[in-house]
C-alpha cells in the first residue's frame, strides 16, 4: 500500500517556522505549561522572604549571584549536549509512519498537530537552555571580581545604596527562577523522549501483528 502524501495544509505547518525565535514564540500558541512555574516560584518566596528577613548587603548577593551562575553554566552547557542526544534518538527510533500519524493527529483548543507540539516542546526546551548558556556568559564576562559589577557597587553618588541593594536582590531572583526552571524543563523533556519511545514500541508492535496476520 502506498503512503498517502501530506496534505498542503500540514505541510504548510512543518514548514511555517522561518527561524529559532519563531519556532520559540509558537510554542506559547501550543499551550505554555504554566505548572511547570510552580516549583521555581516557590524556591523564588523562599529566597525573597530570605532577603526581607535578613537583608543581606549587595556584596554578599553579588557573590551568590556569581556562583550560582557558575553552577548554572556547568549545568547548562553539561544538559545541552544530553538534551541534543535525546533529540537525535527521538528522531533515529521513531517511525516516519509514527510521524505521520502524529501530523494527522490535531488538538482541538490549539488546531496544531500532535507531530509540531511535540517538536515545539523540543524547542521550548532548546530555547531557554541556549539563552541561560548566554546570559551565564555575560555574567563571567561582566561580573567578576574587580569588574563591571563591582564597580558599579562601588560607586557612591550614582545611585542609593538602597537601590543597588534592590537591583542585586532582584537579579538574583530572576537568575534562580531561571536556572530552577530549566531543572523542571528538562524533567519534561526527558518524559516527551520516554513517552514517544513508548508510543513507537506500541506502534512497531501493532505494524508487525499486522502483517503477521495477513
Amino acid at each position: 500500500m502506498g503512503k498517502s502524501p501530506i496534505s498542503k495544509e500540514d505541510e504548510e505547518e512543518l514548514l511555517q517556522d522561518r527561524s529559532f525565535l519563531s519556532a520559540y514564540l509558537a510554542t506559547w500558541k501550543a499551550g505554555f505549561p504554566w505548572k511547570s512555574l510552580v516549583p521555581s516560584m516557590l524556591v523564588c518566596i523562599v529566597l525573597f522572604a530570605y532577603f526581607w528577613i535578613f537583608s543581606p548587603p549587595a556584596w554578599t548577593v553579588a557573590e551568590k549571584f556569581r556562583g550560582l551562575s557558575s553552577i548554572g553554566f556547568g549545568f547548562a552547557t553539561s544538559m545541552l549536549g544530553f538534551l541534543v542526544a535525546g533529540f537525535a534518538i527521538f528522531a533515529t527510533a521513531t517511525k516516519p509512519e509514527l510521524f505521520r500519524s502524529l501530523l494527522c493527529s490535531r488538538d482541538a483548543e490549539t488546531g496544531f498537530s500532535q507531530l509540531r507540539w511535540v517538536f515545539l516542546t523540543f524547542m521550548h526546551v532548546f530555547f531557554h537552555f541556549i539563552c541561560f548558556v548566554f546570559l551565564c556568559a555575560v555574567v563571567f564576562l561582566v561580573g567578576g571580581e574587580n569588574d563591571a559589577m563591582d564597580l558599579l557597587l562601588s560607586q557612591s553618588g550614582c545611585a542609593e545604596a538602597n537601590l543597588k541593594k534592590y537591583i542585586a536582590y532582584g537579579s538574583l531572583l530572576f537568575f534562580t527562577w531561571w536556572f530552577f526552571y530549566l531543572i523542571v524543563l528538562t524533567g519534561h523533556f526527558v518524559f516527551s523522549v520516554y513517552q514517544t519511545l513508548l508510543v513507537a514500541v506500541v506502534w512497531g508492535d501493532r505494524d508487525d501483528s499486522e502483517v503477521g496476520g495477513k
